[in-house]
């Protein structure tokens, strides 16, 4: 039999420093992974809509945090502020502020009632939910797009990207 040199002490000492540096990989990674979850993840999706033949966007908040989270405040945003703020249409009186359970969604209706041309439109840039921990979440730029795209094809006119 050959010998490679290594005693049985020489090898506990390797399977030793090899569980140590498994003991440090995992423990960063977990340090990272509690990180995460300590942080509010919202999603926030625009969808047209249209109420009493009002154009509306229909807001759906998704609460992707693994705690409960309460939205204070739903609405559109302009350059690097609030343009519109919701007075939120469902036919109930205080609608906000709204607990949204772990992965739980909830879906606000913003009717725009001064809405008569692209002008009015075009200096939005996306939807926004705002926490009462004042944590910020914006929707997507390019599907805020396509939405106020789809008003003007439905009322018969054409806006340019």
């Amino acid at each position: 039999m050959m010998n490679c040199g290594l005693t049985d002490k020489d090898w506990l000492d390797i399977a030793i420093g090899i569980a140590a540096a498994f003991g440090a990989i995992s423990a960063v990674l977990q340090w990272i992974r509690n990180y995460r979850n300590d942080k509010v993840h919202l999603r926030v999706i625009p969808y047209a809509t249209y109420i009493e033949n009002k154009p509306a966007i229909f807001v759906q908040v998704i609460n992707l945090s693994v705690f409960d989270v309460t939205i204070a405040e739903v609405g559109l945003w302009e350059n690097n502020k609030h343009c519109f703020r919701t007075e939120v249409y469902g036919g109930r009186e205080h609608i906000l502020p709204k607990l949204l359970k772990s992965r739980g969604s909830f879906g606000f209706n913003l009717v725009l009632n001064f809405v008569n041309n692209k002008e009015d439109l075009s200096k939005w840039k996306s939807v926004y939910a705002k926490t009462q921990c004042d944590t910020l979440c914006h929707g997507n730029k390019r599907v805020f797009k396509k939405t106020i795209r789809g008003f003007f094809k439905y009322m018969g006119k054409t806006i340019s990207s």
